[in-house]
């Protein structure tokens, strides 16, 4: 007995994937009407037009004018954006790595005694561990992932 999502996988109840007049055939492409507004786009972008000083400056040069001065962030990181390109994000990691010949990254952490205290202390609070331990067991454990 086939499940529903076999059959879609396979093309249908005939298993033959796309048959002849299938909805799922996209025989027009990607819309050609978006080519035409991104050319009216530019068409637009390269227009004269007169500023409010009555010097005359392109659309795209009138935009970048705005932005630039605009109290909007926004607007000036855009302005930034296009004029240096997009700010880079850099992902940093402190603490020392291993790597194996398999491709993975360990990490190694050391963490001190307040840490590890308030970590277990949070951990017990929500119910992650058991927080019935006395106060001696409680400091073994800390000291010992310390030790760690």
């Amino acid at each position: 007995m086939r499940s529903n999502t076999t059959e879609k996988q396979l093309g249908g109840a005939t298993g033959k994937g796309f048959v002849k007049g299938d909805k799922r055939i996209n025989r027009k492409g990607r819309p050609k009407s978006f080519d035409a507004a991104r050319a009216l786009a530019q068409s637009i972008a390269h227009e004269e037009i007169t500023n409010s000083k009555g010097d005359t400056v392109t659309v795209t040069e009138a935009i970048l004018r705005q932005w630039a001065a605009s109290k909007d962030p926004r607007l000036q990181m855009y302005f930034f954006e296009v004029a240096y390109g997009k700010v880079p994000n850099e992902h940093k990691v402190s603490g020392e790595l291993e790597q194996r010949h398999s491709g993975t990254v360990k990490q190694k952490h050391s963490i001190d005694e307040n840490q590890a205290g308030t970590i277990f202390d949070i951990l017990a609070s929500v119910g992650a561990i058991k927080s019935g331990a006395g106060d001696t067991e409680a400091e073994s454990i800390h000291s010992a992932s310390a030790d760690t």
